[in-house]
């Protein structure tokens, strides 16, 4: 967005250096750990946070160390022109934070694991507290909102926002071929179920004349 500065904070993992992709604005990684303790975010495990800590439940123990890591990074950083987007609700906890401390808006996306979180005795209350003081859910799908909304009764600020897609300024002419093309955007993990997408379109290619499956 044209006029605006993007500043994304986001804890740093068990790489010797990152690459800034942003092409306006800055990404700031920050320490929660030193480098061969960061493994909460280690790039040797796909999936992102909720697949480390399902898969190592002790990794629990560093979660509130990057918290806190990240809310001290972002505090200098707000000012009363900011605004405030946070991904995965228990990382909205810094977002409220910063909202009550610096009087601005707060947006949180929930991408799909973390609305399961919303059933959980204890930290469905404190995730349902942190969408509760937020100005805005956003969702990456339509099924996706209006499971939060039921759960959370905040249907009135909840918004389905699809994912966003770059398009290439130029035209690329692609040779014409007889062959069927996919793209898969996303991330290469099992719960995605690429393989069973790949496994109905070779079905589908077998049996042509099942038009309407």
């Amino acid at each position: 967005m044209k006029g605006v500065e993007h500043v994304v904070v986001l804890p740093g993992n068990d790489k010797r250096t990152w690459e800034n992709l942003l092409e306006v604005g800055c990404l700031v990684r920050v320490r929660y750990a030193p480098r061969i303790l960061s493994v909460l975010t280690s790039s040797k495990i796909k999936g992102g946070l909720p697949i480390a800590i399902k898969k190592y439940p002790w990794l629990l123990l560093l979660y509130p160390m990057m918290l806190l890591s990240v809310f001290y990074n972002s505090l200098s950083r707000c000012n009363q022109e900011t605004i405030i987007h946070a991904h995965w609700i228990p990382n909205g906890l810094v977002g409220v934070f910063l909202k009550k401390l610096k009087n601005i808006p707060l947006v949180i996306t929930i991408r799909g694991a973390d609305q399961s979180l919303l059933h959980l005795p204890v930290l469905g209350k404190i995730c349902r507290w942190v969408l509760k003081n937020s100005d805005v859910i956003t969702t990456v799908s339509e099924d996706l909102k209006n499971k939060v909304s039921e759960i959370s009764g905040l249907s009135t600020k909840t918004i389905f926002i699809p994912n966003g897609v770059h398009i290439p300024k130029k035209n690329v002419q692609q040779p014409i071929s007889n062959q069927y093309k996919f793209l898969f955007v996303g991330n290469l993990i099992p719960r995605k179920g690429v393989n069973i997408l790949i496994k109905a379109f070779i079905k589908y290619d077998c049996c042509p004349q099942r038009t309407n499956a």
